[in-house]
């Protein structure tokens, strides 16, 4: 009975530590920006905020003033979600704000908060 109790807990345990796990969620946000020309001014900030697991944010802020040339941002978020290990919804978003010639001025703000709302 001993032998027999054994292999049962090997086994059992074989089955748990080769058992692939998932997390219930996992977010990847992007932001970005760039400038090429003859002449402008760019300026970018980007600031987060990681306190414990929940809830995150990251915001990014892009301006361009009296330039002459391309200016380009972007935002790109892939957020998934899941209970137990399987997968329950999937969101991908992606944004690209361009701007090319005599650029005035342009200002653009991300924000991402994984909040529940």
């Amino acid at each position: 009975m001993k032998i027999v109790s054994y292999v049962l807990f090997i086994v059992l345990g074989a089955l748990l530590l080769s058992t692939p796990v998932l997390a219930d969620y996992c977010n990847m946000v992007e932001s970005g920006s760039s400038f090429t020309g003859s002449k402008g001014v760019l300026t970018s900030s980007v600031g987060s905020r990681f306190v414990g697991d929940s809830p995150v944010e990251t915001g990014y802020n892009m301006q361009v003033n009296e330039a002459i040339g391309t200016a380009n941002a972007f935002f790109r978020a892939n957020l998934n979600e899941g209970r137990s290990g399987i997968q329950t919804s999937s969101l991908s978003y992606n944004q690209r704000i361009s701007a090319s010639g005599i650029i005035y001025g342009m200002n653009v703000q991300f924000r991402y908060n994984s909040a529940i709302s």
